[in-house]
């Protein structure tokens, strides 16, 4: 059994390590990543000729406008929804102080009244 684990930890040092040669031996991983450095959003320019690209590109260009489109419409539907939340919660807070009404009640006995000279006098 001891053994086992001992291949285990080995097996799994040799994949790490495999995994570091692979990538810092191939430097096209390096060349995919290089436009994900910015950080905002780049809207396409429409004025631009776009007639000339390969279909693939117009596809992509025309899915990016449709998700930022929808991007908007979602940030607006979950304004609305906020809205309505509010909107239950006072309901819900109006109900239970009509079922309660509104004020805690008065309770007596449940502290000793003598309480502060035990505290101060110790």
């Amino acid at each position: 059994m001891f053994t086992f684990i001992h291949f285990l930890i080995l097996f799994f040092i040799l994949l790490i390590m495999y995994q570091i040669f692979l990538a810092f031996a191939n430097s096209k991983h390096d060349v995919a990543l290089e436009g994900l450095t910015t950080l905002s959003y780049e809207s396409y320019d429409d004025t631009k000729d776009i007639s000339n690209n390969d279909p693939l590109t117009l596809q992509n260009i025309n899915n990016i406008k449709y998700l930022y489109s929808e991007f908007i419409d979602m940030s607006g539907n979950m304004a609305k929804m906020q809205q309505q939340i509010n909107g239950l919660v006072s309901q819900q807070n109006e109900y239970t102080n009509q079922l309660t009404g509104g004020t805690p009640p008065t309770i007596t006995g449940a502290t000793d009244d003598d309480e502060n000279q035990n505290t101060t006098g110790s």
